[in-house]
């Protein structure tokens, strides 16, 4: 079992502290129920740009850069970063 993180979005304050607390929690949990977790957060994080509250580096919705940036970190994480064949 893989858990994911919460990604990036435009959250209201409320709902932004709801985030992080769950981000936080999500590792925590996935130890101690043995399972894996994909930092979907980092993968989209912008927090570095003085955006305000726009933490998606590829918008609320990720754009296929932002998309491409999530599917190869997650391969990087749980496939070595091996080449992928179908």
């Amino acid at each position: 079992v893989i858990l994911s993180t919460i990604p990036p979005f435009r959250y209201d304050p409320n709902k932004e502290r709801e985030w992080r607390c769950l981000n936080m929690a999500i590792p925590t949990l996935a130890k101690i129920y043995g399972c894996r977790v994909y930092d979907f957060e980092s993968s989209l994080d912008a927090s570095d740009r003085p955006l305000g509250n726009d933490y998606s580096r590829y918008g609320d919705h990720p754009n296929g850069e932002g998309g491409l940036a999530a599917a190869n970190k997650f391969r990087d994480t749980f496939f070595d970063g091996k080449e992928w064949t179908l």
